[in-house]
């Protein structure tokens, strides 16, 4: 089973998750910049915030990954074509329920990566380290031990939650809810590769490399 938590890292990061949902945007978004260059902020704040926090945490998984190369390597490969897979699935069933259904919040950063190219590393090399931290080493991690089920659902309802909770109130629920499902694929298989592979790397690293998928599909 991947590396535990200290009780600090829980504390601490439990707290600071919160503030990086419901405080920091608000406190960014009264910055005299536009929405590409409020978002290069919130990224690179909440990096180093979650790079801080869970220092040692970090520290600790990478040297596990160094330690467990080929299962790293193989429930890395497993988890993006499980991912690819899933995913395609899934469409299959949205676009047959909405033929004109788009993703507002892939088109939302696809249009501030154009105004602000500098967004394209963060969405890549930050996010996910940030992310995969918080949603999987805090939250799936912490509440593994209680309930596994509960662990990975609460781990990828949590993740696609985030992805659609600013377009409440804009998108009709149909498609809030077709939004929101095409984020579960991710949130299982980000979640099965941690279990499996023992370090929040090979998540982050899968991470990456759908980002990096999903930023050439946007400014190609």
């Amino acid at each position: 089973m991947p590396i535990t938590l200290t009780s600090n890292e829980k504390r601490t990061g439990c707290a600071y998750l919160a503030i990086s949902l419901f405080l920091l945007p608000g406190l960014i978004s009264l910055l005299p910049l536009n929405a590409a260059g409020q978002n290069l902020v919130y990224y690179l704040l909440n990096f180093t915030a979650v790079v801080g926090i869970f220092r040692k945490f970090l520290r600790m998984n990478l040297l596990v990954a160094l330690d467990r190369v080929f299962p790293v390597i193989w429930y890395g490969i497993l988890g993006y074509l499980g991912y690819q897979t899933l995913g395609e699935l899934l469409n299959i069933l949205i676009y047959t329920l909405s033929p004109g259904f788009v993703n507002f919040n892939d088109v939302t950063v696809a249009l501030m990566i154009r105004e602000n190219p500098a967004l394209a590393l963060c969405v890549i090399l930050l996010v996910p380290v940030a992310e995969e931290t918080l949603y999987r080493g805090l939250l799936f991690r912490g509440l593994y031990g209680k309930n596994a089920v509960f662990a990975y659902l609460a781990s990828m309802v949590f993740f696609a939650a985030i992805h659609v909770a600013g377009y409440i109130g804009t998108l009709s629920p149909l498609h809030l809810l077709l939004s929101f499902l095409q984020y579960l694929p991710a949130g299982y298989c980000l979640c099965f590769a941690y279990r499996h592979s023992g370090t929040i790397l090979c998540p982050i690293l899968i991470h990456m490399a759908i980002n990096a998928m999903a930023v050439y599909a946007f400014v190609r």
